[in-house]
């Protein structure tokens, strides 16, 4: 009887250390798509940043562009606004003589 219960034991020992073989199979998988997820993860921030940083410069650039074009057109405003002077000016010279 002694032996019986030791063999039944034996048995279910089995099945549970078969059981924690099979779960710790499954938590070093689970462990190793984990690694490569964060991998995969880090990989796609960095070519991201990368990305933003190739995107910035040319912003950059169209920014000072536009602040040229700002300028220009200031200047233009200006020599329009005197050449309106000049001209009423011009048209009550001629209107006096």
């Amino acid at each position: 009887m002694v032996a019986a219960c030791a063999s039944e034991a034996g048995a279910g020992f089995a099945v549970v250390a078969d059981e924690v073989r099979n779960l710790a199979g499954r938590a070093a998988e689970a462990a190793r798509q984990t690694s490569e997820l964060i991998e995969q993860s880090g990989t796609a921030v960095r070519q991201g940043v990368d990305l933003a940083s190739q995107v910035g410069q040319p912003l950059s650039g169209i920014d000072g562009k536009a602040q040229q074009v700002d300028g220009i057109v200031d200047q233009i405003a200006r020599a329009s606004s005197e050449q309106s002077h000049a001209i009423s000016a011009l048209t009550q010279a001629i209107s006096d003589l």
